[in-house]
């Protein structure tokens, strides 16, 4: 599967690509993500500035 970008380019993730959300400041990695992640990160979708970033939610611990 690949990703597209916003440039307009391709890009297949690997388990240790690095993803970042500049507007919540999260970096994490495309493995760190579970299936609904990496699934909004493929469709795009992202939340509003005052909301938890769903790259966030990797970081919760159980």
């Amino acid at each position: 599967m690949a990703l597209k970008l916003e440039g307009g380019g391709q890009f297949v993730p690997k388990a240790e690509s690095e993803i970042r959300c500049d507007v919540h400041g999260i970096v994490t990695t495309w493995g760190e993500l579970d299936a609904i992640q990496q699934l909004a990160v493929e469709e795009g979708i992202d939340t509003a500035e005052d909301l938890e970033c769903l790259l966030a939610l990797s970081r919760r611990s159980a």
